[in-house]
């Protein structure tokens, strides 16, 4: 055996579905155990497993080991997880490599669901626009949302039970006040820490929805960085996330055409949208912002652009000293600092926390010899550790 060969279990109870999967190594390693739990009302099983394959890919290339599932999967996934590889092994040669996935049953077109929309949803920036951004409320032309997934097992750890249960009440609040439905999951993929996260988290996302897919068609991911400033590999990109799609449900990479800024500021005119923002994985409580992370402070500064001084979600309003501590780590920070410096200028905003942005800005990425940063407006592609 030369694969990761996954083997299937399905257990329905009364208040949720579970869904086991135990991967077997050719070596002696011992066998892993991979569990996903769906909640929610109205919630069938699919039929296929499309999610885990996306859920292992990245995985599997590290390990350079083919995956080979013991159930069904449709036709079209395992056509786009042969294209997202090759974008993938492209953009990090040393790191991945194509590897072959099959299995045991193939859907060639999975039974027509619902014109309906299922969003993840974290309580960021990100994530609360799609919603706004497809809502039944919203006006014009916009996908047929009707429901929101959130995740416990990601940014809130499976054994902080209290944190993830206030955040879930946030969020119920927040979708029934869209008249949308809220489905949540618990799941292992993350902490098992089988690959790297910034690479894989949409396709650890997309794994989650497409639990969904026999009610739902369409699954939608916040976008991460805009158009005009893509930062290249990203684990959530335009170029690869729509490959994350089977036949029985489509992923859609939303909200790419704005800014995170720009998201904000729109958001800052639907009342209420930006009280409940958390956009915090660093602080000890998990169920709301610390304040003082690089997050916590990028977001202060995206708020105060927008024109909110004092934000409803941070208990305290942005220390302009606090911009000079922040960790820039790689490429997307830098390019999510440079995009606010961008929108202040552009909109001809002022004041001593543009000062401190403007030279962190220009400090560049932490520990690296290539510090300065481009204007990113023009329609730069940033690679990771080269801007």
């Amino acid at each position: 055996m030369t694969c990761i060969e996954i083997s299937p279990q399905i257990t329905q109870r009364n208040e949720c579905i579970r869904y086991d999967f135990l991967l077997s190594y050719p070596d002696n390693r011992d066998a892993v155990h991979v569990f996903y739990e769906v909640f929610g009302h109205s919630v069938d099983q699919p039929d296929h497993f499309d999610g885990i394959l996306y859920a292992l890919v990245f995985h599997a290339m590290g390990e350079g080991l083919d995956l080979k599932l013991a159930g069904s999967a449709t036709v079209e996934a395992l056509l786009n997880l042969k294209e997202f590889q090759l974008a993938w092994s492209r953009w990090l040669p040393s790191r991945y490599r194509p590897i072959n996935i099959e299995a045991s049953h193939l859907v060639e077109r999975s039974p027509a669901a619902s014109n309906e929309a299922i969003s993840a949803f974290s309580g960021g920036v990100d994530a609360t626009f799609t919603l706004f951004n497809h809502a039944p409320s919203t006006s014009g032309l916009h996908r047929k949302l009707s429901a929101c997934m959130v995740v416990q097992g990601f940014d809130i750890a499976l054994g902080n039970q209290r944190d993830f249960d206030s955040v879930l009440q946030n969020a119920k609040r927040l979708h029934a006040s869209q008249h949308l439905e809220t489905f949540w999951v618990r799941t292992n993929i993350k902490e098992l820490e089988l690959q790297d996260w910034e690479n894989s988290f949409a396709a650890q996302l997309a794994s989650c929805l497409h639990l969904f897919s026999q009610r739902f068609s369409t699954g939608l991911l916040g976008s991460s960085e805009p158009y005009h400033a893509l930062v290249i590999p990203w684990g959530s990109n335009p170029i690869t996330d729509h490959l994350l799609s089977g036949s029985a449900m489509k992923i859609v990479h939303d909200g790419a055409g704005f800014s995170r800024t720009e998201k904000v500021d729109l958001l800052s005119r639907r009342s209420g949208a930006t009280d409940t923002l958390r956009v915090c994985w660093e602080g000890a409580k998990q169920d709301r912002n610390c304040g003082k992370c690089e997050k916590c402070i990028r977001t202060k500064m995206n708020l105060l652009a927008s024109g909110i001084e004092n934000p409803v979600c941070f208990d305290e309003p942005l220390d302009p000293a606090d911009i000079d501590k922040i960790h820039i780590g790689n490429a997307a920070i830098l390019a999510e600092l440079q995009s606010i410096l961008s929108f202040a200028e552009d909109n001809e905003i002022s004041g001593l926390w543009v000062e401190h942005l403007r030279r962190r800005v220009r400090s560049g990425i932490d520990g690296s010899s290539k510090g300065q940063v481009k204007d990113l407006r023009p329609g730069l592609v940033a690679r990771l550790g080269e801007i």
